[in-house]
């Protein structure tokens, strides 16, 4: 009793150091999926306005946090996404998960990634390539549009009406191929389809000669850890054949659990 009791005394003194009080500002800002004002901050933070601005002047010369344009809101800025993206791409190559995805790679024959949503956009955290001619891939710490890969259609069937119309009123959506879904219409009705349906297909629609598939990760209380897809060429897998490959993607994508909760 004692011992924990030490434990929850130090953990507590590491909050109140200055290194911890910038992980506090952060985690508030990442549990409040959004910018928030400095007053927000100090009033959820429990500390004074001038600290708060202190920590915040920091992590902005750092290029770590921005000002929302035409806001006094502070948010995350790309800077801070890349670095995140980078520690989560760099401890995946290191963890059991790595290998789970090894493992499909071989199993399907075709390249296969880990993708998280990242603001509006996928991000790559964990890739391996077939070992096969005309290997198709998304390297760890790429991004990636969301509205035409499946990864990303399938955060976006999960979004609010009102979510949805914030990332159309910011993201216009861009023609990459003659097969991208630009009608915000046609790409609603199949994103909340694919997300109800707990699976997603792209044909062409990023990347010319290019098809894939995606399911969510998804743990306890339908927790979303992240997306799992695999990616091929056109000429060699039709989109027929990724649909016959959905229960090795759901079957990948189980053994992968847990590997997040561990």
């Amino acid at each position: 009793m004692n011992r924990k009791r030490s434990g929850e005394q130090n953990a507590e003194s590491a909050w109140n150091t200055p290194t911890g009080k910038v992980f506090a500002l952060l985690q508030t800002l990442a549990d409040n999926h959004g910018a928030r004002s400095l007053s927000d901050l100090a009033v959820s933070l429990g500390l004074a306005k001038t600290t708060v601005h202190r920590i915040v002047a920091q992590l902005q010369d750092l290029g770590y946090l921005q000002r929302e344009p035409g806001s006094r809101k502070l948010s995350v800025s790309p800077g801070l996404c890349r670095l995140c993206m980078d520690l989560i791409a760099a401890s995946a190559r290191l963890a059991p998960r790595h290998e789970v995805l090894r493992a499909l790679a071989e199993e399907i024959g075709e390249s296969c990634s880990v993708g998280l949503r990242v603001g509006y956009e996928v991000g790559y955290v964990d890739d391996v390539a077939a070992n096969v001619p005309l290997a198709v891939h998304f390297s760890a710490g790429r991004r990636a549009p969301m509205h035409c890969t499946s990864i990303g259609k399938l955060y976006l069937g999960r979004m609010s009406d009102a979510e949805w119309h914030r990332y159309l009123a910011s993201n216009p959506l861009r023609r990459f191929t003659e097969r991208t879904i630009i009608d915000p219409e046609t790409l609603r009705d199949q994103t909340q389809r694919a997300a109800r349906d707990g699976f997603a297909s792209t044909e062409e629609e990023y990347v010319l000669g290019v098809v894939g598939a995606a399911v969510f990760v998804t743990g306890p209380g339908s927790r979303i850890y992240a997306g799992l897809a695999f990616h091929a060429p056109a000429a060699r897998l039709t989109h027929e054949d990724a649909l016959r490959l959905r229960p090795h993607l759901e079957g990948a994508a189980e053994r992968l659990v847990s590997t997040f909760d561990s």
